[in-house]
């Protein structure tokens, strides 16, 4: 088992920043987690497949979008960062997203490929009672402002700032 500290510097530490470097908004299901794989960085990544439920900035899209997370397993051998874990089967979130364009990255069958913001910061999972849980390690005031904070108030957030 390896661990390992991601640090984006640059990373949004509001939801206007958030939305400011977001292409794609959306509340949406988990789907698929697909097999892990080594990066030339000799890192592993996890593909994760995802339903949109709603667009809440960006393109209307139909087909597939899958969302990378660093960390993942491979037979015995388990690498997760401590900043975040990786989304599982089931789980309901609403995700800020960037394109992810990579060269070398293996298509996936009709599937877009993104990437959440700054790895975990544009990552806030709905819990089923409807509050919000995000990773530990997001800047202080959008942990302060969500964390444990109704859905509603998320949204109406969004949609005040997208005006």
């Amino acid at each position: 088992m390896f661990t390992t500290d991601l640090v984006p510097f640059g990373m949004p530490s509001s939801l206007n920043g958030l939305l400011n470097k977001s292409s794609l908004v959306v509340d949406a299901t988990v789907q698929e987690v697909l097999p892990a794989r080594i990066m030339s960085s000799r890192r592993l990544e996890t593909d994760i497949k995802i339903k949109i439920n709603a667009v809440l900035k960006g393109p209307r899209i139909t087909g597939p979008v899958v969302v990378r997370q660093f960390g993942g397993s491979i037979g015995k051998y388990t690498e997760y960062t401590t900043q975040y874990d990786l989304m599982k089967v089931g789980e309901h979130y609403i995700v800020f997203l960037s394109v992810d364009d990579r060269p070398g990255i293996p298509p996936i069958a009709g599937a877009r490929r993104y990437a959440p913001i700054g790895e975990w910061h544009g990552l806030f999972q709905v819990l089923p009672d409807n509050t919000l849980s995000l990773p530990e390690a997001t800047p202080d005031a959008i942990r302060q402002r969500y964390q444990k904070a109704p859905l509603d108030q998320l949204m109406k957030d969004i949609q005040q700032a997208s005006r």
